[in-house]
C-alpha cells in the first residue's frame, strides 16, 4: 500500500514538473455551453422540488417545528406522542 502511494506521488510530481504548455483555445461557444448547463441545472432542481413539494414542506415543518405554531394558532395542545402511541 505504501509503495503504491509513493509511486503515485512521484508520478504526479513528474507530471507537474515536466508539463509543457498546451496552448489550449476556448472558443466563444464554451461560455454559452456553461451558461446553458447552469440554467438546465436550475430548471431540473425546480422540477424535482415541484414534484416532491409536499415531502419538502413536511421536512421543513419538522425542522422548524410547525406543531408549536399550530398549538398557538388553535389554542389546543398538540401532543404528537400520544397520537402515535394510541392503540386499539
Amino acid at each position: 500500500m505504501r509503495a503504491t502511494v509513493r509511486h503515485t506521488f512521484w508520478l504526479l510530481l513528474a507530471c507537474v514538473v515536466f508539463a509543457t504548455p498546451s496552448y489550449a483555445y476556448l472558443d466563444p461557444g464554451t461560455g454559452s455551453i456553461l451558461l446553458q448547463s447552469l440554467l438546465a441545472s436550475i430548471a431540473v432542481a425546480m422540477g424535482v422540488l415541484r414534484f416532491h413539494w409536499h415531502s419538502f414542506k413536511a421536512f421543513l415543518a419538522n425542522i422548524v417545528g410547525t406543531s408549536a405554531a399550530k398549538q398557538e394558532e388553535t389554542g389546543e395542545a398538540v401532543d404528537t406522542e400520544s397520537e402515535s402511541q394510541s392503540g386499539p
